[in-house]
């Protein structure tokens, strides 16, 4: 099954995600270990590149990004974990 990826609805999920933990963009680049530059350019959208090719590759392999890039899927541990 391929995915098809939206630049303009990652941006508002990244958004979306850092309001619901009530972060600014400053606090979040804090946290996360990256500039707020780079923050306010994925939730803008203006550029995400890279990201295309890596759901590409993961659906070429039917594998999540997460397994591209950590050798696992840590989003499905931690449900997993989450359920016990």
């Amino acid at each position: 099954m391929e995915h098809q990826y939206n630049g303009a609805d990652f941006a508002n999920r990244l958004k979306e995600l850092r309001k619901q933990k009530g972060l600014s963009r400053k606090q979040l680049s804090e946290q996360a270990e990256i500039s707020v530059y780079a923050v306010a350019k994925y939730e803008s959208g203006k550029d995400c590149r890279g990201l295309d090719n890596l759901i590409r590759l993961a659906d070429f392999y039917d594998v999540s990004a997460n397994f591209l890039l950590f050798g696992k899927d840590l989003f499905a541990e931690k449900r997993s974990l989450m359920k016990n």
